[in-house]
């Protein structure tokens, strides 16, 4: 996978230096040359258009949180991967059969990740008495970053390291945050990319019958 991003209810947040960044900044200064052309009352129908795309695109960005709830999803079955948790213990997916699973791509750099982690501990505080198990499994950061963050933090779901992205091709993640409801015949029930709502957590919680 390349570089991940973040996805915010304002757009994209790049992830060191990421392309998505760079593409954000080119339909800003797309914006910028469009303006320019119409102070200098030259301003073509495919300018028009462009302005018109790239504005419905910046709004849809700033209006991300007010969307409803996307639709119900194919189940597929979860991607089979193996990774170290912060006291170096391998943990498999498949070990989570018979129960069911939240599995939340994140990184510390990534605001909109850092905003839902207390949502995961309100969850698991929640349904841990029902089996849930809560798994956010960080991407390409060491053991001592992503540990200090939880300790600091107080979370007390399990946290896993894909210090390679290895997982995260797996799980086919495009961006940060990405979550996914899996229930107890290890078949992702619900999958969202972004920062989850409480709409958004009620859905993905009845896929798996924690509603």
């Amino acid at each position: 996978m390349g570089s991940a991003y973040c996805v915010s209810a304002g757009g994209v947040e790049g992830g060191r230096g990421s392309g998505l960044t760079r593409r954000w900044e080119n339909i800003k200064m797309n914006i910028e040359r469009i303006i320019a052309g119409m102070n200098k009352r030259f301003f073509t129908m495919r300018q028009a258009a462009w302005f018109i795309a790239l504005l419905a695109l910046v709004i849809s960005g700033c209006k991300a949180k007010e969307m409803d709830t996307p639709p119900k999803q194919t189940p597929v079955p979860a991607a089979q991967v193996t990774l170290p948790d912060l006291s170096g213990k391998m943990v498999s997916i498949s070990q989570f059969k018979g129960r069911p699973l939240i599995v939340n791509f994140w990184a510390s750099w990534c605001s909109p990740c850092i905003a839902e982690m207390p949502e995961f501990e309100k969850i698991y505080s929640t349904w841990k008495g029902k089996g849930l198990e809560i798994l956010a499994i960080n991407l390409k950061e060491s053991k001592d970053i992503a540990g200090e963050f939880m300790q600091k933090n107080g979370y007390s779901f399990r946290t896993l390291l894909d210090e390679s992205g290895e997982a995260s091709e797996k799980f086919q993640v495009f961006g940060l945050p990405t979550t996914f409801f899996i229930d107890d015949k290890g078949i992702v029930r619900y999958k969202y990319m972004g920062q989850l709502t409480k709409e958004i957590i009620f859905t993905g919680l009845e896929s798996i019958s924690l509603s």
